[in-house]
C-alpha cells in the first residue's frame, strides 16, 4: 500500500510499522464515517492474494496482529492457476483457522469452462495449473464443489464462504478481461451454466433468529420461532433438553420453525433449541429457556 512508504515485500520487511499506520487509519476512517451517520461499522476484511501458501499467509498476518491492525475476516485469493492445488488451500485455510481464530473466506475464486482459457492458466513458471479438473461445465462445477466443501470442513465452522470472480463476463471487442470470460457463469452464447445451479444450492443453513427465553404461568402456552436461511429442503427439530420432540397434545411445530406448548405444567421447565439441517450440514440454534411459575 503506497509503495514503498507502505511496502512489505523482499527487503522491505522493515516497514510493517508504516503498512501498519496506514491499515489502522483506514480502518479509524471507516469507523469514523460510520459513527458520523449513525451506521454500523462494517465488518473489515483483510484480503491477500495467497489461498495456496500457508507460509506467507501466517508471516502476513502474524505481522498484521503484531502491529494491532483490527480486522474482522480474513480473505485469501484463490485460483487453482495462480495459487497452487486444493490441497493446498485446504492446508492454508485451515491453518489460518487454528493459528487465528477469525472466520476466513475465499475473497476470489474461478474455473474455465472451456479449453480456450489463457495458455498461462496452465503454461507458467510456477507449474500450477487446472490439477486434473477438466476445463469444461463439468468440470467447472467438481472444482467449485471441492473448494466449497474445504471451506466447509475449516475447522471450528469458520470458513464462511467464498466470492466468485467475474460470473457475468463475456467476451468484448477491445475489452481486456484477462482470460476470466472462460470461467463466467455464462457461456459464449450468454446461456447460463450448470455452475450456477451448483453455487446456489451450496448453502448450509443459518439461524437469523434465535428463540428467546421465557417465563410462564403454569396454564399458559409457550411460543418459540426462529428465522432460517439455507438451500432447500431444510429438516426442522425442536428439542427438550437435547431430546427430540414430536407433535402431541400440548406440543405443536415440532418440525417447523415455530414451536408452540399448550397448558404448560412445571415439567415444562427446560431448555429449548432448534436443529436445523440440510444436505450441506447442521446448526443448533441458541437454549431458549422456559421457566414455569405457579
Amino acid at each position: 500500500m503506497l509503495f514503498n512508504y507502505g511496502k512489505v515485500s523482499g527487503s522491505y520487511n522493515t516497514s510493517w510499522s508504516q503498512l501498519g499506520q496506514l491499515m489502522k487509519a483506514a480502518v479509524q476512517g471507516i469507523q469514523d464515517a460510520s459513527n458520523a451517520h449513525g451506521h454500523p461499522v462494517p465488518k473489515i476484511i483483510v484480503h491477500i492474494d495467497r489461498g495456496g501458501d500457508w507460509t506467507t499467509t501466517k508471516w502476513f498476518f502474524e505481522n498484521l496482529n503484531y502491529q494491532g491492525v483490527p480486522y474482522d475476516i480474513i480473505g485469501e485469493s484463490y485460483y487453482p492457476f495462480y495459487q497452487g492445488s486444493p490441497a493446498a488451500l485446504n492446508t492454508c485455510l485451515s491453518n489460518a483457522a487454528v493459528e487465528f481464530g477469525k472466520p476466513i473466506v475465499v475473497a476470489e475464486n474461478a474455473f474455465p469452462y472451456t479449453n480456450n482459457f489463457p495458455t498461462s492458466w496452465t503454461n507458467n513458471s510456477n507449474g500450477y495449473g487446472l490439477y486434473g479438473y477438466p476445463p469444461t461445465a463439468a468440470g467447472q462445477v467438481s472444482f467449485v464443489a471441492a473448494v466449497g466443501q474445504i471451506i466447509r470442513n475449516v475447522p471450528n465452522h469458520l470458513g464462511y464462504g467464498f466470492f466468485y470472480w467475474g460470473t457475468e463476463y463475456q467476451a468484448a471487442n477491445g475489452v481486456n478481461e484477462a482470460g476470466f470470460n472462460t470461467s463466467s457463469f455464462f457461456d459464449q452464447n450468454g446461456n447460463l451454466l450448470p455452475v450456477a445451479n451448483t453455487v446456489g444450492g451450496m448453502g448450509a443453513p443459518c439461524i437469523l433468529t434465535q428463540p428467546t427465553n421465557l417465563t410462564i404461568l403454569t396454564g399458559n402456552n409457550a411460543a418459540f420461532s426462529a428465522a432460517v436461511i439455507g438451500a432447500t429442503p431444510v429438516a426442522y427439530q425442536w428439542q427438550q433438553n437435547g431430546t427430540n420432540l414430536t407433535d402431541r397434545i400440548g406440543i405443536s411445530g415440532a418440525n417447523t420453525t415455530n414451536l408452540t406448548l399448550t397448558d404448560i405444567t412445571n415439567n415444562c421447565t427446560a431448555n429449548y433449541t432448534l436443529v436445523v439441517t440440510n444436505v450441506y450440514g447442521s446448526v443448533t440454534s441458541s437454549a431458549a429457556k422456559v421457566t414455569v411459575l405457579n
